[in-house]
């Protein structure tokens, strides 16, 4: 299944690493270039305090099963969306990710 998930913070990077491990095409989508870089060059990054998630993080990256992009469009090609922003909300009550909805 091609699987998105929207935020890759602390809860959703572990999710589209597992999501990856279990034989699904995951795309990670956030906006932040600097974290999506150091994704897409494997590292995990140092925010993430989960025991054997960089491990697991590695060997989803070189599967070839979870991407990353700052591309909403990306998200088209997806048959299920999940959606992991952090909180709290801006002045409006709006995730940083509103744009998508």
């Amino acid at each position: 299944m091609k699987v998105g998930v929207v935020g890759l913070g602390y809860v959703g990077l572990p999710l589209a690493t597992v999501l990856a491990l279990a034989g699904h095409t995951v795309t990670g989508y956030d906006y932040d270039i600097p974290r999506l870089e150091t994704l897409r060059a494997g590292h995990w990054p140092p925010d993430g305090a989960e025991p054997d998630l960089p491990t697991l993080f590695a060997l989803a990256v070189r599967s070839g099963d979870l991407r990353f992009t700052a591309d909403p469009a990306a998200l088209r090609e997806c048959e299920v969306a999940l959606i992991a922003v952090p909180t709290p909300l801006d002045e409006q009550h709006r995730a940083p990710y509103a744009e998508l909805l």
